[in-house]
């Protein structure tokens, strides 16, 4: 357990060289950010969990954007799929990103409806076929309470306006929110808020859901 944590924490470390930085001083001030950010120490120490590897292929995704290598931004995207399902929603995302940000639209399109694709594959046949006992989203206790399947919740929170404010607003998904967003996100939100376009499948899953380990922070899930 002990060497799976540490290689879990080195490959967490491969972010260090792939932040944005013009100058030493400012990368200096953005690892420190990230070595701060409490997301990042309970994805590396709480238990081993293969979601780690989505830290350091996010900041692939965006380090090669900046870069303008957009087939390597796309490989980085494809890879975040097979990790969990829900990171096939943020290669979706990443798609957006692509075509709102850096007009790249067939590239974009590409990520986009691959993640759905593969999304709604893994959720209604892999994981059922390997899992027998494995809920589908609208069985659960998760999200079984925002409707049937996919469709329906999708248009919960238009159809039920004022229950989908009051599942909001819950103490503990208040301080996921807010816990995350004081590291990096909040500069995010005002002044580049399409840098958090990747963000919002898992943000939305753990407000969303009434499984109270989504969105508690001393879990691996707020990174």
């Amino acid at each position: 357990p002990a060497l799976l944590l540490f290689t879990q924490s080195l490959s967490i470390l491969l972010v260090l060289p792939l932040l944005p930085a013009s100058n030493s001083g400012e990368r200096r001030k953005l690892i420190t950010l990230f070595l701060l950010c409490y997301a990042v120490w309970y994805t590396a120490l709480f238990d081993f969990h293969f979601d780690h590897l989505a830290l350091p292929l996010t900041a692939l995704f965006y380090w090669a954007n900046r870069q303008g290598r957009f087939s390597l931004a796309v490989g980085a995207a494809l890879a975040l799929a097979p990790i969990k399902e829900p990171f096939a929603l943020v290669t979706s995302m990443m798609g957006l990103y692509l075509i709102l940000r850096h007009r790249q639209t067939l590239r974009g399109l590409f990520l986009f409806f691959f993640g759905a694709f593969y999304f709604y594959v893994a959720v209604y046949y892999i994981i059922p076929f390997f899992t027998p006992a494995y809920l589908t989203p609208g069985q659960g206790s998760a999200f079984g309470h925002l409707g049937a399947g996919i469709p329906e919740i999708l248009l919960y929170p238009f159809l039920h306006f004022a229950e989908f404010l009051n599942l909001l607003f819950v103490k503990g998904k208040m301080i996921y929110l807010l816990a995350p967003l004081s590291a990096f996100g909040i500069i995010a939100v005002f002044f580049a808020p399409l840098e958090l376009l990747p963000a919002i499948p898992l943000m939305a899953i753990a407000l969303l859901s009434n499984y109270g380990s989504y969105y508690n922070i001393h879990f691996h899930y707020g990174a």
